[in-house]
């Protein structure tokens, strides 16, 4: 992480010659933020603007060429990228000497026009299933790239995060957020760990950040916003397929209300260009979770490096917002969340379990001893406008809806009264179905109900 120490420092005029000395353009230049290297935004007097990136002196040239060639292939597919503009000498890697006598790997890329996503207020479902259809299409474009530089160390690969975490969990200034990124990768240890052995790999861009997302502006007829293309490759690495898709979760979640609902559009758009393995979707959670935690260790360390500048904490708040909304989340929750994303069953093997069932349902006692489908039943309403449930919590206590419940089955002459399956019910509201601190409480019936007289015998539907 010392690579913050060795970005290059040249102001705006030293960029201007560049642009004017090694490729050939007439233009002002405007610094843009970057973690490791130096950016400008180059205008030309035509109105052209263009992209002048200044390598970490750290930074082996294997790596730049690299970036050149997933640029290259991203960019002749899809146009989901800047594209890299040779220097008047023909070289793409251009190595121009400053006053001070330091060289730097140089480039010009093309600009790729919109705002980064961090600067669009309204992101509906369709525009970020958009980021997730981009990012796979991305990646994808990458897969023939067969280049050493990408199977390297690399501190922002999650397939070394948790390695790369463990030593500065304890640079965290914040407890309370030190805490939590510690129980994130207690659980990650638990339950995510033990699938990534077997997850897909491939070559992957890695840092599809909300400020690495461009957006178009809004079309001028349905005023909607699309993906315009990822920019910045200098994560690229050969490691899990389905990283790039968590480092675009992690960052689409900040500072949104419902993170989980937003990583699911995501993943939905993702899916539907390659379609993700029941592991991926398994890891997928801890896997972003992992990335949130990592931005915050290494953000803690750079800090450290390089005191007082912005960019290195640009995401550091939104973080720490966003951790204690995700410790609510069950990992299974989640993947459920995303399977449903995806148009696939919830539950893997509910196929199964459900064709089982249909097997063998001559096989199942009745519970009350009653064939609910020869039986005289009720279905009972006790749903938000149902008569039987009172507006006063204290009439709704388990005897007093019980007589009411015993009185419109004896009423209907039934043996069995039902309630129903995915009712809306303000039963929930009452204090007793709170639990903890759930900032929602659930208001819908997830079962079906079967009541009857006390002393019925209730059965269990197989032998056990």
């Amino acid at each position: 992480m010392s690579l913050v120490r060795h970005a290059p420092r040249i102001d705006r005029d030293a960029a201007c010659r560049v642009a004017r000395d090694v490729y050939g353009l007439d233009a002002t230049a405007e610094p843009l933020p970057s973690e490791r290297d130096q950016n400008f935004l180059l205008q030309t007097t035509a109105g052209e603007r263009f992209v002048l990136k200044l390598a970490n002196a750290l930074e082996n040239r294997a790596v730049v060429e690299a970036q050149n060639q997933a640029l290259e292939l991203v960019s002749t597919r899809d146009a989901l990228s800047p594209r890299v503009v040779p220097a008047r000498s023909g070289e793409l890697i251009a190595e121009p000497a400053f006053a001070n006598g330091e060289r730097w790997f140089t480039r010009l890329l093309t600009y790729l026009p919109g705002v980064p996503l961090a600067e669009v207020k309204h992101q509906p479902a369709e525009l970020l299933r958009d980021l997730g259809r981009v990012v796979a299409r991305v990646d994808g474009a990458l897969a023939p790239l067969d280049h050493p530089a990408v199977h390297r160390e690399f501190y922002w690969d999650l397939a070394r995060g948790r390695a790369t975490s463990a030593p500065l969990v304890g640079k965290i200034k914040d407890t309370a957020l030190r805490g939590r990124v510690e129980q994130i990768l207690r659980e990650f240890d638990a339950h995510t760990a033990p699938l990534l052995a077997t997850l897909p790999v491939g070559n992957v861009h890695n840092d599809a950040n909300d400020y690495n997302v461009i957006v178009t502006a809004p079309d001028s007829v349905t005023r909607k916003r699309r993906i315009a293309g990822l920019i910045d490759f200098g994560d690229i690495v050969h490691s899990y397929a389905v990283a790039s898709l968590a480092v675009a979760i992690a960052y689409a979640m900040l500072d949104k209300p419902d993170p989980l609902a937003v990583a699911a559009a995501v993943a939905g758009g993702y899916h539907a260009e390659r379609p993700l393995r029941d592991d991926e979707l398994s890891a997928l959670f801890g896997l972003a979770q992992l990335r949130l935690c990592l931005s915050v260790c290494i953000a803690a360390d750079q800090m450290a490096n390089r005191p007082g500048d912005p960019y290195l904490a640009v995401s550091q708040g939104p973080v720490a917002r966003l951790l204690p909304q995700l410790a609510g989340t069950h990992r299974r929750f989640a993947e459920y969340t995303f399977r449903a994303a995806c148009g696939l069953e919830p539950v893997a093997g509910t196929r199964a379990v459900t064709s089982w069932l249909q097997s063998n349902a001559g096989r199942f006692a009745p519970v009350l001893g009653h064939d609910l489908a020869a039986a005289t039943t009720v279905t009972l309403d006790l749903g938000v406008g149902s008569p039987l449930i009172d507006g006063d919590a204290r009439a709704n206590t388990e005897l007093k809806l019980s007589a009411r419940i015993a009185a419109a089955t004896d009423a209907a002459g039934a043996a069995v009264a039902i309630g129903r399956y995915g009712e809306p019910r303000l039963l929930y509201t009452a204090p007793f179905f709170v639990k903890g601190s759930e900032a929602e409480p659930r208001t819908v019936h997830l079962g079906i109900d079967l009541f009857a007289a006390a002393g019925t015998p209730v059965h269990a539907p197989l032998d056990g």
